[in-house]
């Protein structure tokens, strides 16, 4: 879309209105362009009129490559974003400087409303954030910045395009979001106690679709408590929001809200009520996903039922790239990778264990979930029993008996060996028999 409006800018060759740009390229309403605008104008390609009503228009070359821009602003160096932390602690401090800093390209969280603090993960913190201007919600996740690794994330999410992929808008590197109580904060409280604070912001490009992550609801019993540290991602031993606390940058990523909620928490709150056919489309529409990010050159490296959202109409939407890598080339030596990143009770046996591996990694925690959504497991103690030996490809007995079919795929999904599981494609495939076989006469008169 950017690539659209600045060709509609440049023809236009005069300050041009938001609706007028919204259906230059094909849109109904203007509140789908506002954040590629706004993220345009951080990085300087952009400037917004004071009329009324505000027009866009562009910044010309010459102007963009004067003294203290840098055109693609990602790309800048630590000297220039110190540079503009200078320049930030000579402005004045009152409110409404800092609600406007993003005018000078330092942006935290100032044209969001926070309405709820959603989630920490183990790379990330998420917050259901309202836009100011367009007054649609988006979830916001901010990540320590350190370079290469979180905008690999980044890049990922911008490539990624698909119908069971969250969508991507854009991310910007900003100054690190602070709480007064970095250790215990709880759901709302944030609206309360936290604070950003301006240093140099710098905005990646904006990409098409894809990620985040963005439902997984407080547990309010000790038994949820420990079901939901099944899916913590492993990570250093200081909390997500210390991290970011202590951050001298941080990365922000501006993504789709899932209004549906997390894939563990819709297993929790269905119990036994899920039927054997909703839980089979569920896992054909994550396999949908998880081709894709393959055949795309991805790989995920963490996926479990936090991880996979509801979008409002009811779609499965695959978040949290915070671990995605590149498959690399198969003809030449294989990729060295870090071990044990991931969540372990997910994890494949190499990805726990070795330095090198593929996207088959993918595949076995594929298994794991397809499992968890027939077979409800009403306590801790017996998940833990169950999970265990399913980790070894031991299965109930009743479960062998029910789900014969399901139980042929899983068996082969959890294969130790990588290259005896079946890849994302032949899941679909063996999936689509699956589902001709149950809606067969012969199957219906049963």
């Amino acid at each position: 879309m950017e690539d659209k409006i600045i060709e509609v800018l440049r023809r236009a060759g005069t300050p041009v209105m938001t609706l007028d740009i919204a259906k230059a390229v094909g849109l109904n309403t203007k509140k789908d362009v506002n954040s590629t605008l706004y993220g345009l104008r951080d990085r300087g390609v952009v400037r917004r009129t004071d009329s009324n009503p505000p027009k866009w228009s562009l910044v010309s070359p010459k102007e963009q490559e004067a003294p203290g821009r840098s055109g693609k602003m990602w790309k800048r160096t630590d000297e220039g974003a110190e540079e503009d932390a200078r320049d930030c602690s000579r402005k004045p401090s009152n409110t409404a400087d800092t609600a406007n800093s993003s005018r000078g390209g330092l942006r935290g969280l100032e044209e969001f409303d926070i309405e709820e603090d959603f989630d920490e993960g183990g790379y990330g913190w998420i917050f259901k954030a309202r836009h100011k201007v367009d007054r649609k919600c988006y979830a916001v996740k901010i990540v320590k910045y350190d370079g290469e690794k979180e905008k690999r994330e980044v890049e990922a999410l911008a490539a990624l395009q698909h119908s069971s992929i969250v969508r991507y808008y854009t991310s910007w590197i900003g100054p690190p979001y602070k709480c007064n109580n970095t250790n215990t904060p709880s759901k709302g409280s944030l609206l309360q106690n936290c604070s950003t604070e301006s240093s140099g912001g710098v905005v990646f490009e904006q990409g098409g679709c894809s990620f985040p992550s963005a439902a997984s609801c407080t547990a309010e019993s000790r038994e949820e408590e420990e079901l939901e540290s099944w899916s913590q991602t492993s990570s250093s031993d200081m909390s997500t929001k210390q991290m970011i606390a202590t951050a001298k940058r941080c990365l922000y990523i501006q993504m789709e809200f899932c209004e549906g909620g997390s894939l563990d928490q819709w297993l929790l709150d269905k119990g036994k009520e899920r039927s054997k056919g909703e839980a089979t489309e569920i896992f054909q529409q994550i396999v949908k996903g998880v081709e894709y990010i393959h055949s795309s050159g991805h790989i995920h490296r963490d996926l479990k039922p936090q991880n996979i959202l509801f979008a409002a109409d009811g779609r499965i939407k695959i978040g949290d790239f915070g671990l995605v890598t590149t498959i690399g080339d198969k003809n030449i030596s294989p990729v060295e990778r870090t071990k044990e990143k991931g969540t372990k009770s997910y994890m494949s046996p190499e990805q726990e264990n070795q330095s090198t591996y593929d996207e088959k990694t993918d595949i076995f925690p594929l298994g794991l979930i397809f499992f968890e959504l027939l077979w409800t497991m009403g306590t801790m103690a017996e998940k833990n029993k169950i999970w265990k030996e399913l980790r070894s490809r031991s299965f109930p007995v009743e479960f062998r008996e029910k789900y014969a079919f399901e139980h042929k795929l899983i068996y082969d999904m959890l294969s130790l060996e990588p290259e005896d599981r079946p890849g994302a494609s032949d899941i679909k495939e063996r999936l689509h028999a699956l589902m001709d076989h149950v809606s067969s006469p012969k199957q219906r008169t049963v």
